[in-house]
């Protein structure tokens, strides 16, 4: 027996949790339903319709998304979170720290907590999937031991999935991720244009400093929310004279099957084809592919 896992909602990355589950719960003939977004709901209760009947001794929903809903968790997630587990991709998933001490209004992080070094590293590459990694209140220790880390007599190398707090980075730490071989840093612009061109600049001028190429950077900008759709043209502008990338979020859905909140649909498909072009044209130096 084991639980078998339906994911609603897609993930680039595998998710350390459900080798956990399966490890933790291995005598369990379950079938759980993985909701990640919000957003997803409805196709979660239209999965667990379909599959109920079928010969699981207990099927659920449950997840980040399920929690964040404000429902009780079904499983024992302190539990998982300590279960030892085997994957076979090539890289690996942890994080260090769990949630952010800020409570933006569009995000549903849990509130900050450190929970120290991972289980040992097992892998050359490793994602850290960390909300606001910087938030750690020795954040400069965390990176050197990050930096002295080894896997099979060789240099492991680090990305921050979620990105780092432009709040928090200042050279000191810039360049100790680079020290510690982080990559493709990813920085949020969340807010409106005048309140974030120069700090933005500024972190990017840092980051630059500490060795990281332009064309290395990205950063996130959240889309159909309360900053316009043209002032996050204007963010474009700016992120097109600064050289990096963008990495469009749609507020409340995905661009899959976009919900248009403060904007219409076709300003959201507009600005995500947009930005698809900037990236291309960073990504081939100029260059346009499709032409």
């Amino acid at each position: 027996m084991t639980v078998d896992i339906i994911t609603i909602g897609k993930r680039s990355i595998y998710n350390p949790a459900h080798y956990q589950i399966k490890e933790l719960y291995k005598d369990k003939n379950w079938l759980m339903i993985d909701l990640m977004f919000t957003w997803d709901f409805p196709k979660a209760i239209s999965e667990l319709k379909q599959q109920r009947l079928k010969h699981y001794d207990r099927v659920f929903i449950d997840g980040v998304g399920w929690k964040n809903l404000g429902n009780d968790p079904v499983l024992d997630w302190d539990a998982i979170a300590r279960t030892p587990y085997e994957q076979k991709e090539d890289y690996q998933v942890t994080k260090i720290t769990k949630g952010c001490p800020h409570n933006c209004p569009y995000c549903y992080s849990d509130d900050f907590k450190v929970i120290n070094l991972p289980m040992p590293f097992n892998r050359n590459k490793v994602l850290l999937v960390d909300e606001n990694i910087l938030a750690h209140p020795n954040i400069l220790t965390v990176l050197d031991d990050l930096r002295k880390t080894r896997v099979n007599g060789k240099v492991v190398h680090f990305e921050a999935v979620c990105g780092f707090d432009f709040r928090l980075l200042d050279e000191d730490k810039a360049f100790a991720l680079k020290r510690a071989r982080f990559v493709k840093p990813r920085i949020a612009w969340d807010g409106g244009v005048r309140q974030g061109q120069d700090s933005i600049n500024h972190t990017l001028n840092i980051l630059q400093t500490a060795g990281y190429r332009a064309s290395d950077i990205s950063v996130f900008v959240l889309t159909n929310w309360k900053v316009s759709y043209a002032d996050c043209l204007l963010k474009l502008e700016y992120l097109k004279r600064w050289g990096v990338k963008i990495n469009d979020c749609c507020y409340n859905c995905s661009y899959d099957d976009p919900i248009p909140q403060y904007w219409t649909m076709e300003e959201i498909r507009d600005f995500r084809r947009r930005a698809r072009k900037h990236n291309q044209l960073i990504n081939f130096r100029g260059y346009d592919p499709e032409q």
